[in-house]
C-alpha cells in the first residue's frame, strides 16, 4: 500500500522566475538526432533482454575451493585466491590476469556505445549552473577573510585570503602542488594556524593509518621539513601557533594524544593522554571559540569527551563527560558558553547549554529536545545563538536556538532537500553559511540572514525546472513499517509501467548523500530523466532517514528489513503501476552495494539490470577476520560471527557472496578500484567470478577495476564525469534506450 505525503508538486524554486532563454546547442543536438532517425522513448515497451555478445570471450576465474569451519559449519570459497595479502600492493599474477581479462572485456562491450557515452558527457555540460554566487566559500579566522576556489578539472583547491579591511585576495595555498596527485595522494583537514602563518594538513594515499602530518610556512611560501609520520589528520591548533594537538596510533593499536612543536623532532613529542582501551578510537576537534581542543574517545555507541586547554597547551586535560553505555555526548563551546548534544535522555538527542566554570561545564538547561519525529542531528554554536541540523520525518530541518525564546525553523524553497551547517563559521556574525541542495537545485553554499530571515545564493541550471517533479510516498512493507520513497521525473513523459530506476543506501545510520547514486543534486541523472526513466530512492531501514530507532531496526538481528524494504517498495511500486517487472534498474554504492546484492539474490525476476559500485558483498568475511581494525565497529552494527552461532547463521543467510544463487540474474555492471583500501578490490572481484560461475543465463556481466581515485570517486571530476557516464550507458542499456534521444525542452518563457 502507498501512502502519498504530499501530492506531486513542481520542484522548481518557487521565488525564481523562469529562465529567458535555453541552451542553442541544446536544441541543435535535440533536432540533430531527431533528423538522424532516432526514436522518441517509448516507457510502454517490454522489457529488454541484455546478453552477452557471443564474438568476444567471457574471462574465466579458475574455482579453488577452500574451506574453513565456523561453529561446525563449513564456509567455503572458490575465489579466496584473489585476495592478495600484500594489499594494498597486488603483485599476484593470476590475480593481475583475471582483472586484466575483465577490464579488456569490458573495454571492449562497451567499446560500441562510446558514442552514446560521449553524448551523456555532452549532455551533462549542456546543463551549466547559473547564479553560482558561492558566498559560503568565505570565512574568518584571525585578522584574515579566507576562500577556497577549486581548480578546473583537479578535487583540488587554491585557497586565498584578504586582510579583514583589504579588498583584494591573494593566493597563499595551492593544494595541488603539495603533494604528489598521480600516486593518488589527496590533502586533508587543511587548517591555518590562529596566526595565519602556517598552513598544516593530512596527507595519505589509501590508508588514512598511513597518513603523514605536513606543514606550509605562508610567510616564506615553503614547505617545513619535518613531517609528523603516523600523525592523523584530526588535530587542534594551539593558540600559541606553534603547536598543535595530534592523535596518534602506535604499534600496539592504542591511540595516544600528543603536542608537537614547530621545528621540533615528533620523536620527542609530549604524550597528553593514553588510551588504555583497545577498542576505543580517539579523535579531535577544535571548539568555535578556539579555546579548547575536544577529545572524543569511545567504542560501540558510547563516546566520552575529553577537553584541552589551547591557551595552556601542557595543561591537564578537563573531563566533561563519563563513559556510559550507549550514551553519545559532542561538545562544543562558544562566547563562554559550552553547548552539549547527547542522547542521555532519549535517542534523539537533546541540545543542553551550560556556562563555562574555567574548570569545565556548570549545570546543564536544555534547549530543544527531539522525539520520534524530531532528530537533532549536528549543532554549530555562534556567540548569541546555535544553529541545529536536525531530521524532520525524514526531511532535514536548520533550527535556530536561544535561552528564553522560541525555536527559530529556517523555511527553504524545495519539498525535498538536504540542508546542512558549513564549516568554519564566523560566530560572531548574524549569518548562517549553509550547504544546500535538492534533486533539482545544485549544491550551493547559501546565506541565512537571521534580521531578515532571508536565503542568497542559490545555484539554478540553465533548464526550466518546471518540468522535473518529485513526489514523497510512503510504502507499507511486509511487516507492516511504512518506508519513505522519494520519486523523480520529468513530468510530461510521466506514464504508467514507464521504467525506473531505484537506488538506495540503508546503512550506518547515513542516507547515501555522499555518493553519487544518493539523495543529492546529480547533473548527469536529467540524461535519464529526458528519456522517460523514473528515478527513485527507497529510504530503507538502517540508514538514518527516520532516526536511530529507524537505523537500528535494519542492524544485528533485523538487518534483513534493509534488504526486504527495498524488495517490497520494488513490488509496490509495480502494483501501483509506476512501473513493471523486469523494468527496474538498481544500483548502489559501498553499503549499498549490499543491499542491490542481497535484492538481486533474493527477487532477480524483478530488475532488468543492476550496478554495484565499490560494492561490500562480503561483510561476513570482515566480521571473521579480527586483525580487521574495522572488526569491533562492524560487530557493533550486525553482531559478532565469532562469538555466537546464531549471529553467524544470520549473516551468512543474507550475506550477498555467499548467497548467490544457482538461478538466473539480470544485467550487472561492477565497478571497483585498486586504491579502494576501505572496500578492496576483492569484493568486486570474487562478486563476478562466483555469479559467472553460479549463474543460469547469458546476460552481460561487467566488471572494471579502476587504476586511480578512491573509495568515493575518480582522481578527477572529467574522471567522474566519464566514470558516470558510462554507467548511465549500461542503465540505457538495460533499459532498451540506446537509441531514444533526450526528450526536447520546451521553449521558455521570454518574460522579464
Amino acid at each position: 500500500m502507498i501512502t502519498k505525503i504530499k501530492k506531486s508538486q513542481s520542484a522548481s524554486l518557487g521565488h525564481l522566475r523562469p529562465l529567458k532563454f535555453i541552451s542553442v546547442i541544446s536544441i541543435l543536438f535535440a533536432i540533430s538526432w531527431l533528423a538522424c532517425g532516432v526514436a522518441q522513448a517509448d516507457v510502454k515497451s517490454p522489457a529488454v533482454k541484455l546478453q552477452a555478445p557471443n564474438a568476444i570471450p567471457l574471462p574465466v576465474a579458475k574455482p579453488l575451493p577452500t574451506t574453513r569451519m565456523f561453529h561446525g559449519k563449513p564456509l567455503v570459497d572458490e575465489y579466496s585466491w584473489l585476495i592478495d595479502t600484500d594489499f594494498p600492493q597486488v603483485n599476484d599474477a593470476a590475480i593481475l590476469d583475471y582483472i586484466a581479462a575483465e577490464n579488456s572485456y569490458f573495454e571492449k562491450v562497451m567499446a560500441s556505445h562510446r558514442e552514446l557515452t560521449e553524448r551523456l558527457i555532452a549532455e551533462t555540460k549542456q546543463r551549466t549552473i547559473l547564479d553560482s554566487r558561492e558566498p559560503g566559500h568565505e570565512f574568518r579566522q584571525g585578522d584574515f577573510i579566507y576562500r577556497s576556489v577549486a581548480l578546473a578539472d583537479s578535487h583540488f583547491k587554491q585557497w586565498q585570503r584578504k586582510p579583514l579591511n583589504g579588498e583584494l585576495f591573494s593566493t597563499i595555498f595551492d593544494e595541488s602542488k603539495m603533494v604528489a596527485s598521480e600516486a593518488g595522494e589527496s590533502i586533508h583537514q587543511l587548517y591555518f594556524s590562529p596566526d595565519g602563518r602556517y598552513a598544516a594538513w593530512g596527507s595519505y594515499q589509501q590508508d588514512i593509518f598511513a597518513s603523514q602530518l605536513q606543514f606550509y610556512d605562508i610567510s616564506n611560501q615553503k614547505k617545513l621539513k619535518q613531517n609528523i609520520a603516523g600523525g592523523l589528520p584530526l588535530y587542534v591548533w594551539a593558540q600559541d601557533s606553534q603547536s598543535l594537538f595530534y592523535p596518534f596510533v602506535t604499534e600496539s593499536g592504542l591511540y595516544q594524544i600528543r603536542l608537537h612543536k614547530l621545528g621540533t623532532d615528533p620523536v620527542n613529542d609530549n604524550v597528553l593522554f593514553r588510551e588504555t582501551r583497545q577498542a576505543f578510537r580517539n579523535e579531535l576537534y577544535p571548539s568555535v571559540s578556539g579555546d579548547y581542543a575536544f577529545l572524543y574517545r569511545g567504542a560501540n555507541r558510547s563516546l566520552q569527551v575529553i577537553a584541552f586547554s589551547t591557551k595552556s597547551p601542557e595543561q591537564a586535560p578537563v573531563q566533561i563527560s563519563n563513559i556510559k553505555h550507549n550514551v553519545m555526548n559532542y561538545i562544543d563551546h562558544a562566547n563562554g558558553t559550552f553547548y552539549m548534544r547527547s542522547n542521555d535522555i532519549n535517542r534523539s538527542y537533546r541540545i543542553a547549554a551550560a556556562k563555562d566554570t574555567g574548570n569545565g561545564p556548570g549545570s546543564w538547561k536544555t534547549l530543544l529536545a527531539g522525539d520520534d519525529d524530531l532528530q537533532l542531528k549536528r549543532m554549530v554554536p555562534f556567540d548569541d545563538f546555535v544553529a541545529v541540523e536536525a531530521n524532520r520525518l525524514g526531511q532535514s530541518e536548520i533550527v535556530i536556538l536561544r535561552e528564553d525564546r522560541e525555536p527559530q525553523w529556517i523555511k527553504f524553497p524545495d519539498q525535498a532537500y538536504t540542508a546542512t551547517l558549513a564549516k568554519q563559521q564566523d560566530p560572531a556574525s548574524q549569518q548562517i553559511r549553509l550547504n544546500y541542495f535538492s534533486l533539482t537545485t545544485p549544491k550551493s553554499q547559501v546565506v541565512y540572514d537571521m534580521e531578515h530571515q532571508a536565503l542568497t545564493g542559490l545555484s539554478r541550471l540553465n533548464i526550466d525546472i518546471s518540468l522535473y517533479k518529485t513526489e514523497r510516498i510512503q510504502v507499507t512493507v511486509r511487516d507492516g513499517v511504512r518506508v519513505p520513497v522519494t520519486l523523480f521525473y520529468r513530468d510530461d513523459l510521466k506514464q504508467q509501467g514507464q521504467p525506473l530506476h531505484l537506488t538506495g543506501f540503508g546503512a550506518f545510520g547515513e542516507t547515501g548523500e555522499g555518493w553519487p547514486r544518493g539523495f543529492k543534486f546529480a547533473n548527469e541523472r536529467f540524461s535519464l530523466l529526458d528519456r522517460g526513466v523514473m528515478y527513485a530512492m527507497a529510504h530503507v531501514r538502517g540508514g538514518g532517514e527516520l532516526g536511530p530507532n529507524w537505523q537500528r531496526s535494519g542492524e544485528q538481528m533485523q538487518r534483513k528489513n534493509s534488504f526486504n524494504d527495498l524488495v517490497d517498495v520494488a513490488n509496490e511500486l509495480i502494483e501501483q503501476q509506476y512501473t513493471q517487472a523486469g523494468k527496474i534498474s538498481i544500483a548502489g554504492d559501498s553499503a549499498g552495494g549490499m543491499l542491490m546484492g542481497a535484492a538481486l539474490n533474493q527477487a532477480p525476476q524483478l530488475w532488468c539490470g543492476a550496478v554495484l559500485n565499490v560494492p561490500w558483498v562480503d561483510p561476513l568475511s570482515e566480521m571473521l577476520d579480527t586483525e580487521n581494525a574495522e572488526v569491533e565497529w562492524i560487530w557493533s552494527l550486525f553482531g559478532n560471527p565469532l562469538r555466537s552461532a546464531e549471529v553467524f547463521n544470520y549473516v551468512y543467510s543474507y550475506n550477498p557472496y555467499d548467497q548467490i544463487r544457482h538461478q538466473a540474474y539480470p544485467p550487472q555492471l561492477i565497478t571497483t578500484r585498486w586504491t579502494d583500501n576501505t572496500v578492496p578490490y576483492w569484493h568486486a572481484a570474487r562478486w563476478a567470478a562466483r555469479m559467472r560461475e553460479r549463474k543460469q543465463d547469458n546476460n552481460l556481466l561487467l566488471l572494471t577495476t579502476r587504476s586511480d581515485g578512491n573509495h568515493f570517486g575518480g582522481a578527477t571530476p572529467e574522471k567522474d564525469r566519464y566514470e558516470q557516464a558510462q554507467e548511465l550507458t549500461f542503465l540505457l542499456m538495460v533499459h532498451g534506450l540506446t537509441e531514444v534521444a533526450p526528450a526536447p525542452l520546451p521553449k521558455l518563457s521570454q518574460e522579464e
